[in-house]
């Protein structure tokens, strides 16, 4: 009869984990200019071992988390950078059929901020938000509720 073995003296069952700082930061870095599915496919993890890691290591939660606020409020920028643009070029009567065009993609910039930050950008976002972009602050407008829009109607 074998003698029962101590818990301590138990081999660890499966793949030891690929999961290191180093490899956090890496992950949080494409994030900041790529999606999460992109971000984790880059360095060979899964879906579901990238969702564990956030659970798991509360340094990768924030990293990425952080990644991720960059990336919305860079998004977000590139679409104020759009409505600029189309501001310059209402000027030229010629031009009045871009306002659609324009409102469409700012629309699109908006939609992948709220997708890459819910909390700062995406449909639950009630307050207005003070960010900072290229060292100056911005007021981020988010979105209304049904009723504050038919009370500002």
């Amino acid at each position: 009869m074998t003698k029962k073995k101590k818990p301590e003296d138990l081999e660890k069952v499966g793949a030891k984990t690929k999961y290191s700082l180093e490899l956090a930061e890496k992950i949080a870095s494409e994030q900041t200019h790529s999606t999460i599915k992109e971000s984790y496919t880059k360095y060979g993890i899964s879906k579901q071992t990238y969702y564990n890691w956030m659970l798991k290591h509360p340094e990768f939660f924030d990293l990425s988390t952080q990644a991720r606020k960059i990336n919305a409020v860079d998004l977000y920028s590139q679409g104020v950078e759009l409505l600029m643009e189309l501001k310059e070029k209402r000027s030229n009567p010629d031009n009045k059929d871009l306002v659609p065009v324009y409102r469409l993609l700012f629309d699109g910039y908006l939609r992948l901020a709220g997708k890459a930050n819910q909390g700062l950008f995406g449909d639950q976002a009630k307050n207005n938000i003070q960010v900072s972009v290229d060292n100056k602050d911005v007021d981020v407008p988010t979105r209304q509720t049904q009723e504050e829009w038919e009370a500002n109607a």
